[in-house]
Parts: C-alpha cells; sequence; structure tokens
C-alpha cells in the first residue's frame, strides 16, 4: 500500500483540471493515504512502545507534529496557507503530518523481503516521470504548462526536481534488475532512459547527487571486500574529485565552467536571507510554508543589489526548516536523520557483510540529503525519502536480515495487537473525511482554471475569494483582470488578498497600480510595501497622482 501510493503520488497529476496540477492531487493523495494507515498505527500502540526504535520514531514524529501546531498558532501567517501549504509547493502541515505517518508505518512493518517491492516501485515511477520528461523534450506533450524552465518537468514539476529524483532512484533501480532475467539488457536499457533524462534536465545537482550515490554504493562494497588499496583510492579519489566539485561550483578551480552557475550566489542570497528570520523568530519560525512573505523584507541591503531573485523558499532544508517552523523543528529533523544514519550502521553492524540491496536504499538516502542541503522539497523525493527513512529504521529492529525482530524487551510483553485488514472500515472513513479536508483545496483550484479558459472575470473573482485562500491564487487571478483592463474587479480581488494576508508583497501591488484605487488606498499600499521590501527604490520613488 505504501510503495503503490508512493508510486501514484509521484506521477500523479491533473493539468486538464488544475491549476496547480502537480501539487494538489499530490497533496490530497498523500493526506488521504496517511489517514487511511492512522488505524493500523493506532493498534500498534504498545509495539511502537515497546520497540526501542519505534518509540524513539514516535517520539520524534510527535514532537515535530507538535512543533507545526505551536507554528501556526502562534504565527500570523494565514492558517490556509500552513495547513494546505503555498500554492505551487504544497509544503505545509497536511504534507509533514502525512509523511511521518507514512515513515512510522514503514518502520512498523517493513521486512528484508518488502526492499524489491520498495524498489520496485520507486523503479517504475520514475522511470513513467522520465518517460513523459523525454515526451516533452520532444514536443510530444499533449498538455500546456506554465513553466519558466526548460519544459522538462516530469511529473516532478521542474528540471531540478526530475534530474533529483533520477539520482535517488537510479542506484535502486540497477539492484532491482540485477536479480531479474535478462539482467544486462534490462539494467542498460533502463539506465539509458534515466541517464539521457537526467542530461536533458541539464540540472548540475542530479550530476553530483547520482554520483554521491554511486560512490557510497562503491565504498561500502570495498570495505567488505576488504581491500585497503582500492577502498584507499576510491576515498581519495572521491575526496579530490569533491574538492574541485565545489570549488567549481563557487567559480574556483579547472571545473568552474562546468559547474559554476548564477544560482551559487542566489542560494547564498536566499540562506542569508533566511539566517536573519531565524535571528528573529528563533522560536516557532513565521509560519509553515510562508518564507515567501518575509524573503524581501529580511533581504539585507547588499542582497538587495545583488540577484536579489524573489524566492518562497529557502533551498536548503535545514535553514528553511528554522525559518518557518522554528529552531527546534530544524533540530527535530536533525535528529531523525542522525537516527536514520545510526540505523543504517546498526543494520550493517548486526549483519557485518556487504547487503546490495541495504547498500542501494542507503545511497538513495544520501542521494536525497545532500540535495536537500542546496534544493526546495518536491513532494514525490519527500514521499521516498521518508520512505527509505522509515524502511532503513525498521530493518534496525532485526537483530540479522530475517523475519524475526529483534528482542529488546520481556518476552512477557509481546503481545501486539492484531493488525486490522488493510481495507478495514475506520480506515475507509477517516480516508474519506482526509478527502472531505482537501477537496476543497482542489475546487478553488479548479474553478481559477475555468475563469482562466472561459475568460468569466466574475468567476475568477469567485475562484479567487473561494475557501481555502491563497495569495498565488488572488495574485495571479488579481494581475489577470488587471491586463484585461477589468480594474474594479482587479481592485476588489486586491482588496480581499491584502485582508487575507497582509504581508504578501504581490497582494498590495495590485492595490497600489490599480487607478480604480483611492489615494488613500494607494498610499497605504505603498506604506505597506515599503515595509515589506524596504530596499526596493522602484517602489520608494513610485508616484501617486
Amino acid at each position: 500500500m505504501v510503495f503503490l501510493g508512493s508510486a501514484v503520488i509521484t506521477i500523479v497529476a491533473t493539468p486538464w483540471i488544475n491549476n496547480d496540477a502537480l501539487i494538489i492531487p499530490k497533496v490530497i493523495l498523500l493526506f488521504t493515504l496517511a489517514l487511511y494507515l492512522l488505524p493500523t498505527l493506532y493498534k500498534n500502540l504498545k509495539t511502537l512502545f515497546q520497540e526501542v526504535r519505534l518509540r524513539i520514531l514516535f517520539f520524534i514524529s510527535i514532537t515535530f507534529i507538535l512543533n507545526m501546531i505551536l507554528t501556526i498558532v502562534t504565527s500570523e501567517a494565514p492558517w490556509e496557507q500552513e495547513f494546505f501549504g503555498r500554492t505551487g509547493r504544497g509544503l505545509g502541515f497536511t504534507t509533514y503530518f502525512s509523511l511521518y505517518i507514512v515513515t512510522l508505518y514503514t518502520a512498523l512493518k517493513i521486512r528484508k523481503s518488502d526492499l524489491s517491492k520498495l524498489f520496485l516501485w520507486l523503479s517504475i515511477s520514475c522511470l513513467l516521470s522520465s518517460v513523459y520528461s523525454l515526451l516533452q523534450y520532444y514536443g510530444l506533450d499533449t498538455f500546456e504548462w506554465r513553466t519558466q524552465t526548460n519544459g522538462i518537468i516530469g511529473t516532478i514539476g521542474n528540471p531540478n526536481f526530475q534530474s533529483s529524483f533520477i539520482s535517488i532512484a537510479f542506484v535502486p533501480a540497477c539492484v532491482y534488475l540485477w536479480g531479474q532475467k535478462f539482467k544486462i539488457t534490462k539494467i542498460l536499457s533502463c539506465a539509458s532512459i534515466l541517464l539521457f533524462t537526467l542530461y536533458i534536465c541539464e540540472s548540475t545537482q542530479g550530476y553530483i547527487a547520482l554520483a554521491a550515490a554511486i560512490t557510497i554504493f562503491i565504498l561500502i562494497y570495498q570495505w567488505y571486500l576488504k581491500d585497503k588499496i582500492y577502498f584507499t583510492f576510491t576515498i581519495i579519489l572521491t575526496g579530490v574529485l569533491g574538492t574541485f566539485a565545489i570549488l567549481g561550483m563557487l567559480n574556483r578551480g579547472p571545473l568552474r565552467q562546468y559547474l559554476y552557475k548564477v544560482s551559487v550566489q542566489s542560494r547564498g542570497e536566499m540562506w542569508d536571507t533566511g539566517l536573519s528570520i531565524i535571528k528573529d523568530n528563533p522560536l516557532f519560525g513565521i509560519g509553515l510554508d510562508s518564507f515567501g512573505d518575509y524573503s524581501l523584507m529580511y533581504q539585507s541591503e547588499k542582497t538587495s543589489q545583488g540577484i536579489a531573485e524573489y524566492i518562497d523558499n529557502v533551498h536548503n532544508f535545514f535553514i528553511q526548516f528554522a525559518a518557518t517552523g522554528g529552531i527546534s523543528l530544524a533540530i527535530i529533523h536533525i535528529v531523525l536523520l542522525i537516527f536514520t544514519a545510526h540505523s543504517f550502521l546498526t543494520i550493517q553492524k548486526n549483519i557485518s557483510r556487504f547487503d546490495n540491496m541495504v547498500t542501494a536504499l542507503f545511497a538513495a538516502w544520501i542521494s536525497y540529503q545532500l540535495q536537500s542541503i542546496i534544493s526546495p522539497a518536491a513532494i514525490p523525493s519527500l514521499v521516498w525519502n521518508y520512505v527509505i527513512s522509515g524502511a532503513i529504521i525498521g530493518m534496525a529492529r532485526f537483530s540479522s536480515l530475517e523475519e524475526n525482530p529483534k528482542p529488546n524487551f520481556h518476552k512477557k510483553s509481546l503481545k501486539i495487537s492484531k493488525i486490522p485488514g488493510d481495507t478495514n472500515l475506520l480506515g475507509i472513513l477517516l480516508s474519506i473525511f482526509a478527502l472531505l479536508i482537501t477537496l476543497p483545496l482542489f475546487h478553488a483550484d479548479k474553478l481559477a482554471r475555468q475563469a482562466n479558459l472561459k475568460r468569466d472575470a466574475n468567476l475568477a473573482v469567485e475562484a479567487a475569494k473561494k475557501y481555502p485562500e491563497s495569495v498565488v491564487r488572488y495574485n495571479l487571478l488579481g494581475a489577470d483582470l488587471y491586463n484585461s483592463g477589468l480594474y474594479d474587479l482587479s481592485l476588489e480581488i486586491g482588496r480581499s488578498a491584502v485582508k487575507f494576508n497582509p504581508n504578501s508583497y504581490q497582494t498590495w501591488i495590485l492595490v497600489l497600480l490599480n487607478p480604480k484605487a483611492t489615494t488613500l488606498e494607494r498610499n497605504i499600499a505603498k506604506a505597506e510595501l515599503m515595509k515589506i521590501d524596504p530596499y526596493n527604490s522602484i517602489i520608494r520613488n513610485y508616484k501617486i497622482e
């Protein structure tokens, strides 16, 4: 259920229905899956408390969820934005709550024999998204996507996300196919599709993450091969190439013409802004998935004179968590990473040999963690990352890679509640409840798309105000009405938008530029914009007539 669900979440898209077609259906399916799994976790609370690793993971999960709730309660960000996530990102409470439920469930149920299924569905989802990327590359996509990239978005969202997903799935896919008939032919075919897709994505981070995953796999193999010469040579080579890669990304050294991009400087500005937010909001942050509302306000004067790219994500998991949910949220995330790495070491200590399945799993996990330092989160990669984390932690419960869990408590306490069937009634009811909660998000975005297609101004106003409100939807529809000369309706949207989220830069622009707004309204809008973006000389010098 989890592996199949993760695959469906990865490839699902509704471009014929939604504007935000790669985020909203994934959020809905992920939340529905998580609530379906809840009854099983509840029935197995005794096991979760009795087994040390499950108890630790349970504590990490509950602490993270409670921290998110406190952030929602204490922040000034709109609760709808924090709960559902920002349009185009979907990284709100529902997503991270669901991810931790999936992680717990995976850790509870995983067995060594399940790894082949995990690899199978991970490989299938990556291949399908990659084949779709190839269709986009050759102009065979039947849908028109609104994107500022090179158009290779797959079902993940952009070229960087697609290349990152390939780096996660590549080693597990090859290891899985190694155990199949005609393995050489299948591996070569699969590798050719994935590597060519990686090439057309034109994303440096995908190459680096893939190289890291392959290197980790080789190093662990050489360690158990007990060939010190090869192991030492690989370590030295990796260190040298890694150093050159880092220098290249910083516009230094012989690889700079291949690795340096303006985005490196831009990420430095993003991180600097994120750190400024953390300094002023250390406890519970500014609000889940709300970085875009404060990124201009907290950027330095130096940053404002640099690339000064408008951003709604820090492009670094640790800073993003700390800025939007407080330092404690980032610490909990780091604890989960350390616990997962420790669990892998425990597995290796228990088996004392090279296992290609376990090593491939860890290589995929490492690949994602490296990317999390420089990239925002994409829901498909996030889901598989948390599934893999749960699998590593769950398998560390075993004294070997056999099917029997490692006993670490008294024999009489081994009574485990009966696990309900996969189609249990309570799980179905909770799934329906999840759909009822999230379908308004789907419906509001659907109305926005219909308004654009029909060029229906009144429907656009209705869609903009529809629950759950979204600053992105307000801004897009308000701008469309303004560009069409429908200033009265655009102003109506602008007025509603600034009430919904007075910290959003774009919403005040809808009021400032609108000739139908009163002079007082426009002066207020200018003053608010100067608070939000204090170094913006264009706004400072803007004359209101």
